[in-house]
């Protein structure tokens, strides 16, 4: 569990004996339980390990019987990479800031490149539309750097309406094409 009290999923608990004897893993959690359960440990001094992808793993020595249940609270072993999907590019780049992370690659969903460092007017107000990686993997921010996908821009390119030039003589058609420039 999270200091928040969040519970975390793939939490390993193991209880190893200090003395002889094999170490003990907790039962997983089952039904509305929120905490984990070690059995078969004797009396005597234990050490119980805590450890789960994405948090330091803990470290608690345990003597049994104990007087009250063990609490242990994991701690993130990184940064959890926040949501961004739907936010606005420019949006997005300043929560990846504020998370002390930062995106290598930012693509348009046609597959252009995106300046990071000076994102044109026309992509800034873009919706993100994918993230690697996902939101809520926890990275180390000073190796791992984020790539987002955004829709594409609008673009509108000038409009030039030719006349019917059908049924035209060839002077008739120079003369009509001419007005309409």
């Amino acid at each position: 569990m999270q200091a928040d009290g969040t519970v975390v999923d793939g939490v390993e608990v193991v209880a190893e004996p200090l003395g002889d004897g094999q170490p003990v893993e907790a039962l997983p959690l089952f039904g509305t339980r929120t905490t984990y359960l070690v059995t078969g440990v004797t009396d005597g001094a234990w050490r119980v390990h805590v450890s789960a992808p994405g948090f330091t793993a803990q470290v608690v020595d345990v003597t049994v019987p104990a007087t009250s249940p063990v609490t242990v609270n994991l701690v993130r072993a990184g940064v959890a990479v926040p949501d961004l999907f739907g936010q606005t590019l420019t949006g997005a780049l300043a929560a990846m800031r504020a998370a002390g992370l930062e995106a290598d690659l930012v693509i348009d969903s046609m597959g252009d490149e995106i300046s990071r460092a000076q994102v044109p007017a026309e992509y800034q107000n873009q919706p993100v539309l994918a993230q690697l990686p996902p939101a809520g993997t926890v990275v180390d921010a000073a190796v791992v750097r984020l790539r987002l996908v955004v829709a594409a821009a609008v673009r509108s390119d000038p409009v030039v309406t030719v006349p019917s030039l059908i049924g035209l003589t060839q002077l008739e058609a120079t003369r009509a094409s001419r007005r309409s420039a």
